[in-house]
């Protein structure tokens, strides 16, 4: 099986179709790596994609276009108070 990193933990990851169904049967015989997995999984989405996550990067994203709108805005009056 092939494993990836995700912010320290491992899944399962294959590229061919071989190496996903031999991920998938050693899944099947595994139950702690089963484990593993799906706690890792459920702390990737609910760390990265929770509604507060995501709440706080859209506010993040809307911050800076705000911000880069008062700087246009300010480089505007200040050329028109120049002429």
């Amino acid at each position: 099986m092939t494993f990836a990193r995700i912010w320290g933990r491992g899944f399962a990851h294959a590229q061919l179709p071989q190496k996903s169904a031999k991920s998938v049967v050693t899944l099947l015989s595994d139950a702690p790596a089963r484990r593993r997995l799906g706690n890792a999984a459920r702390e990737l989405v609910e760390t990265k994609y929770s509604r507060g996550s995501v709440a706080r990067g859209f506010a993040a994203a809307l911050e800076k276009v705000v911000a880069k709108s008062r700087q246009s805005a300010d480089s505007a009056v200040a050329s028109s108070t120049a002429r």
